[in-house]
């Protein structure tokens, strides 16, 4: 006998006295579970004390009291449901699923943007990085030493200011 059919001849005890087969199937499966005689013994008398309780007096409308409990329960309220719609949580569970939807879309398109501009900077730089190379391999094009002699004559000097373009055009002639 499985663990399933005896929990099932438990239950049916329970309920009714069990026939002479299954009192043999459930003292069969004892015999091999030890430890579930102690249960089985509990669930006997546990059985024999409810049975000996009187019925509880019952009402003669206790059966229109309990559909009246049930229709309480199942009638939806109109006004609370009115109160639900116009309060600040009744309007923010709607709008809740349009809120998250608009933050995601927002934060999608601050990420696209950053890899936009992460992906921008890396071309500019591999541009910066070709010019570079090209401006490097002209050895005719890079002065030598003899270019930097005059750098710190050149950088103590004042810096001139125009103001106009007429300024400009009189100091260039």
């Amino acid at each position: 006998m499985s663990d399933s059919e005896y929990n099932d001849l438990r239950a049916a005890s329970w309920r009714r006295r069990l026939t002479p087969e299954e009192e043999v199937q459930v003292q069969t499966y004892l015999a091999v579970h030890p430890l579930a005689q102690a249960d089985w013994e509990e669930d006997l008398a546990l059985t024999r004390h409810l049975q000996e309780l009187p019925d509880a007096p019952v009402s003669s409308n206790f059966t229109s009291l309990v559909l009246q409990a049930v229709d309480a329960e199942t009638i939806p309220r109109p006004r609370r449901d009115a109160m639900a719609r116009w309060s600040w949580l009744g309007s923010w569970g709607r709008l809740a699923p349009r809120v998250a939807l608009a933050a995601l879309t927002v934060a999608l398109g601050v990420g696209g943007l950053f890899k936009y501009e992460q992906i921008h900077t890396r071309k500019q730089v591999a541009k910066d990085v070709e010019t570079f190379s090209l401006v490097a391999k002209f050895p005719t094009a890079v002065a030598g030493p003899e270019a930097f002699e005059d750098f710190d004559a050149i950088q103590k000097l004042q810096p001139v200011s125009f103001s106009t373009d007429e300024d400009l055009l009189a100091a260039l002639r």
